[in-house]
Parts: C-alpha cells; sequence; structure tokens
C-alpha cells in the first residue's frame, strides 16, 4: 500500500472513532419522547367542615393599679400590692407557673385645673397586670373573685380556647377534603363525567368564632359567675380534581 492512501486510511479510522465516540451523534440511549395525554379536564371546588367544642382553657387578666405622689412611692406600694395578690390566687390553687406579668408601667398623673391654665403633674400611677391560665374552667368567676379578695382592682377581661386545637383541625381538615369530593362528584355526574383523582389541594386558613361569655351574679353566695359558650373553628380547602 502505498503511503498516501496508507495515511487515508489511517484519517478515515481516526474520524469514524471521534464520530462513535460522540454522543450527540450515536447517543447510548435512544431518547425518551414526552408523554403529552392533550387536555387534561379538572374541577375546582372548596370543601368546608365545622364542629364546635366546649374550651377546656381559660386566660384571665387582673392586676393593680397604685397612685402616690412620686414614682418610687407608686412602684413600691403596686409591688407590694401585687405580691399580695399573687400569694392570694396561690392560696386559692393557681400554680405560680400559670401567673405571669403581661402589662407594666409607670405614668404621671396630671391636674389639668381650671381656667385653660397648663396641666401639671399631681402625681404617679404604677400599673402591673397578670395573666392567668387555668384549665379549671368552671372556676373563672371564683379565680376573680380571689382576685378581687386579694387586693386586684382591674379586671380586663377572660378569654376562652382549646388547650390542644391540633386533633380537632385535622379531623376538620379531613372532613373537608370529604365534602369537596362530594361536591365534585356530583359536578362530574352532572357532565356526564366522573372524578378520575386530585390533582392540588389548598389548604385556607381555618377560624375560630369568639367564644360567648354569660356573666352573671350569684345572689346567694355574691360571687362571680361566668359561663363560656362553645367554641366554634372551621376549616377550609380548595381542591382540584382530574374529570374523565
Amino acid at each position: 500500500m502505498s503511503s498516501p492512501r496508507w495515511l487515508l486510511v489511517v484519517a478515515v479510522i481516526a474520524l469514524l472513532g471521534l464520530l462513535i465516540m460522540s454522543p450527540g451523534v450515536f447517543p447510548a440511549h435512544p431518547p425518551v419522547a414526552a408523554q403529552t395525554g392533550g387536555d387534561v379536564r379538572t374541577v375546582t371546588v372548596t370543601g368546608h367542615a365545622v364542629t364546635s367544642q366546649a374550651p377546656d382553657m381559660a386566660t384571665i387578666h387582673v392586676g393593680v393599679v397604685s397612685q402616690a405622689g412620686t414614682a418610687t412611692e407608686a412602684r413600691e406600694q403596686n409591688a407590694a400590692a401585687m405580691e399580695q395578690l399573687r400569694s392570694g390566687l396561690q392560696r386559692a390553687g393557681v400554680a405560680a407557673g400559670d401567673m405571669s406579668t403581661s402589662y407594666f408601667a409607670i405614668q404621671p398623673v396630671y391636674d389639668y385645673g381650671a381656667g385653660g391654665r397648663e396641666p401639671r403633674i399631681s402625681g404617679f400611677q404604677a400599673e402591673q397586670m397578670l395573666q392567668i391560665k387555668t384549665k379549671q374552667v368552671d372556676q373563672v368567676g371564683a379565680l376573680i373573685d380571689a382576685a378581687v379578695a386579694a387586693g386586684a382592682n382591674r379586671v380586663h377581661g377572660v378569654e376562652f380556647s382549646l388547650s390542644d386545637p391540633t386533633a380537632l383541625r385535622n379531623r376538620l381538615f379531613d372532613s373537608a377534603v370529604n365534602d369537596a369530593r362530594q361536591k365534585a362528584e356530583l359536578l362530574a355526574k352532572t357532565a356526564g363525567l366522573q372524578v378520575a383523582r386530585v390533582l392540588t389541594i389548598e389548604e385556607n386558613i381555618g377560624s375560630s368564632s369568639p367564644v360567648v361569655m354569660r356573666l352573671a351574679t350569684d345572689t346567694a353566695a355574691a360571687g362571680t359567675v361566668i359561663t363560656p359558650g362553645d367554641q366554634e373553628v372551621s376549616a377550609s380547602v380548595t381542591v382540584v380534581f382530574e374529570m374523565r
């Protein structure tokens, strides 16, 4: 074989080797075509669920306002009164860990006088509020009475709630999804179709209705009676179903 022909053969062999090594020319595996099933028919519905349950947790806000000629005197008087309040609540059965300070302030008290003169500071006022948590919902009135007897001159309200709402909310979302499926099946039947599967589920924010408190006075014992109503909790989901 002459030298030029030998060089040509070598060049052809080398070129074929490069082509074989290149994945873009001879891929190792054939490409997989994307599967498109055409238009997907869907229906979007919202499912709801609601329930009511008696609250098992109460939060009470009580405190003391003290007034004196100086800020120091007002603070000292307030500290002594709050110590007496805490002791009285502990005697009523409230654990120290269930009480916490929720508000404290010292501010001047102004005398505005008459005749449009400039107001002047006539003293100082110290206020401190306690937040009390209790699971003895039926004893809220008695605890307020105990607080007032121990020196509280501020009662800023009572809040009722559920101590562990997680399990209840989970059941509600379960029911909300079932409600959405029933609506989707009704719509699909009307259109001559069937619900195939769930494509997406979006959780909407649940809500709780305010707890109704009934305040009354027990004339026999002259005590405060507070009765909570049931707490209404709701859940909502938006679900997209595929129909076939």
